[in-house]
């Protein structure tokens, strides 16, 4: 697994942390490439992208690749870490988005598709059905996931600093690759945490959205930038 960051105006007091979904690494067009453009001078970001094996079909070495990640963000947040801290997290990377947000001080987070349960959102997705098909080959059950992912997921989380950050979370009601049922999920433990956040709902497909989100992203930043 390999990963890529980028940095730009990182000793300004703002700083944004992009978080991409599954597959983005090695895209012709980078999915972040209008996001950076609409972020103000006043504020630096880190960019990051993984290989499409972060998630494969060994559960364990799929947990040490995630771990490894979210090392290294945590590692690069607390290096500068009298800046405040944003995240603006896609699909999967919302997924290190809420743990990160647990274990640093993050003053908003942006989510576009997240999910609830690592577990369940790969167990029931159509995107890693081929994955899933060859744990089950192996022995492997959506239980014994759950149990082997339980510390790589968000829903484990929530307990620390999270609490006192703002979410703004976008979810399709016809999401099929993270399954809307888990992003509603995910909507319920944040009121059960009594956790401040925005919710916007639509009936984009994951795919779509994303794209939408990539193109058109000044309203979404808007959450961040236009901070009182």
């Amino acid at each position: 697994m390999q990963i890529k960051k980028e940095t730009k105006r990182i000793n300004n007091n703002k700083i944004i942390i992009l978080l991409p979904y599954w597959s983005s690494y090695g895209t012709k067009k980078n999915s972040f490439d209008k996001i950076k453009e609409n972020i103000p001078k006043e504020f630096g970001y880190i960019s990051y992208f993984f290989t499409k094996d972060i998630i494969n079909s060994n559960p364990l070495l799929t947990k040490k690749y995630f771990n490894r990640f979210l090392s290294q963000v945590i590692k690069d947040i607390n290096k500068v870490k009298t800046r405040k801290f944003y995240i603006y997290a896609q699909s999967l990377g919302g997924l290190f988005a809420m743990i990160i947000s647990d274990k640093c001080d993050i003053k908003k987070c942006i989510l576009i598709n997240p999910g609830n349960n690592l577990a369940e959102s790969f167990w029931n997705g159509t995107a890693t059905t081929e994955l899933k098909k060859e744990m089950e080959n192996k022995g492997i059950t959506l239980k014994k996931l759950k149990k082997i992912w339980n510390t790589i997921s968000p829903d484990f989380y929530f307990k620390n600093k999270s609490k006192n950050t703002e979410f703004y979370i976008k979810l399709s009601k016809i999401d099929k690759i993270i399954p809307y049922k888990n992003g509603k999920k995910l909507i319920k433990l944040l009121k059960q945490n009594k956790i401040n956040f925005k919710l916007h709902q639509n009936f984009l497909s994951h795919s779509f959205s994303l794209i939408y989100e990539s193109i058109f992203p000044k309203t979404t930043l808007n959450f961040i930038i236009k901070e009182k």
